[in-house]
């Protein structure tokens, strides 16, 4: 009886670990085409103009390259952390801070009367 239980455990165990390694990590994927090609559909990502993809497609590249070197460098023990590929990959750093970081208040003039003093 033993025998079974263990050999059940071992099944689930490895029915789990299975089920983690299936959650895609685009920037475990060397092949660089199949990687832009995985990142499209994980964060279902379309593009208005063949002119405008290609410009994605090549900001994709550059930072998967960046992001394969420096996790190599982490698993060398080179540097303490490892970097991930996520939806903003395609944007520069430029764009992703003028279009995801900082207040977005209101730009007009004054909203109210100025008190008297």
């Amino acid at each position: 009886m033993n025998a079974k239980l263990l050999l059940l455990f071992l099944f689930v165990a490895v029915a789990f670990a299975n089920a983690e390694s299936n959650d895609l990590r685009i920037e475990d994927i060397e092949d660089r085409e199949e990687a832009w090609r995985q990142f499209k559909i994980k964060y279902n990502k379309k593009y208005d103009t063949p002119e405008e993809e290609n410009k994605r497609k090549a900001i994709f590249l550059d930072t998967h390259k960046d992001v394969t070197e420096h996790n190599k460098k982490y698993k060398n023990n080179e540097v303490s952390y490892s970097q991930g590929i996520y939806e903003f990959a395609d944007l520069t750093a430029e764009e992703f801070r003028r279009t995801h970081t900082g207040l977005r208040g209101h730009n007009g003039g004054v909203r109210g009367a100025i008190p008297q003093a």
